[in-house]
């Protein structure tokens, strides 16, 4: 956590699963044919003070979100629910530049994300490897990412999932 910094941010991110239709007559809009796939994450940034506040942190709406002396920390979760139900490389690279774009968006003064994710396929791949050395989303790059065995290493992130699936 030392190594995030004023501008950087962890993000823990997993492949949910698929929704699919749950009624026989319910209306088939764009891929729910064959349903659709959902992506998450947990963001983890520094909560910066009010000095810190006034410089790294111009352009942020910090009105909603207490000082450091409430909260070190400030965890952001995220949702991305997509058309496409391919669990790959390109779904996971759309994902990931969707939510970095809108962190970047709320968060201006974030530059760098250390990612931490499973050995799944789609996110540890050539392919995969290439979107995050080539990935820019707003202000932010990805400086960094960590690979955990499938279920492992990332509890906050899989019981973040299972929660969702449940509701």
């Amino acid at each position: 956590m030392q190594r995030l910094g004023l501008t950087g941010v962890l993000h823990l991110a997993d492949y949910f699963g698929r929704l699919k239709r749950r009624r026989a007559m319910q209306e088939p809009c764009s891929g729910t044919e064959s349903g659709f796939s959902v992506h998450g994450s947990v963001f983890v940034i520094r909560n910066l003070s009010e000095e810190e506040r006034a410089t790294v942190g111009k352009g942020t709406d910090w009105t909603d979100i207490p000082l450091p002396a409430d909260a070190e920390f400030l965890e952001i979760d995220c949702r991305i629910v997509s058309d496409c139900c391919k669990q790959n490389p390109f779904t996971m690279r759309s994902a990931m530049e969707a939510e970095l774009t809108e962190l970047s968006t709320k968060f201006p003064h974030l530059e760098l994300a250390y990612r931490v994710t499973d050995n799944c396929s789609d996110y540890h791949s050539t392919q995969s490897a290439i979107a995050h050395n080539q990935a820019r989303c707003g202000n932010i790059g990805v400086a960094e990412v960590h690979y955990h065995e499938s279920g492992e290493g990332k509890n906050e992130v899989n019981s973040f999932c299972a929660r969702s699936k449940a509701k």
